[in-house]
């Protein structure tokens, strides 16, 4: 697996939690040949939850140097980045990418149910966490003003200041 963002120290973490390369997106300079290296030794799934100039360079990269015998499945889930992105027609044309969505409406409610009732009964034994910082709501004036959400902001109905 490997890992895409731009926070240095969340990155690293992953690598501790199974991530077998990182790749840092402001580093623009080492960024395309870091790509090409990695689609190189072969990728078979992308999953893109920021979009953007980073989706760019990704299937720029992708669809440059895959071997044209592997299909890439890019799966666009979120927006973090921007709603958009140019996409010129020849990669498209000259690889064996595929482009697909993932959300409300690109899966039955139904197996959306179905996979979250898997993944919730299985997060306990693979030991899944998220960190979060909590906040009684009433300061919720101050999870507002946080400017990374990192670890993840809990609105609480526990009303005792701290």
């Amino acid at each position: 697996m490997i890992a895409t963002g731009r926070n240095t120290d969340a990155l690293q973490s992953l690598l501790s939690r199974g991530a077998d390369e990182i790749v840092n997106l402001t580093d623009t300079d080492a960024l395309n040949n870091t790509l090409q290296a990695t689609f190189e030794r072969g990728v078979d799934i992308v999953l893109d939850y920021l979009w953007g100039p980073s989706a760019e360079e990704i299937i720029a990269a992708a669809t440059s140097v895959a071997p044209s015998d592997q299909s890439i499945r890019f799966i666009q889930i979120g927006t973090a980045s921007a709603p958009t992105i140019t996409l010129p027609g020849s990669p498209l044309h000259s690889s064996r990418i595929e482009l697909a969505g993932s959300g409300i409406g690109s899966v039955s409610p139904a197996a959306i149910s179905a996979i979250l009732t898997k993944l919730l009964n299985a997060a306990p034994a693979a030991r899944f966490t998220v960190e979060t910082r909590a906040f009684p709501l009433d300061r919720v004036h101050d999870a507002w003003s946080i400017q990374a959400a990192t670890p993840r902001i809990v609105l609480t109905t526990n009303q005792h200041s701290r």
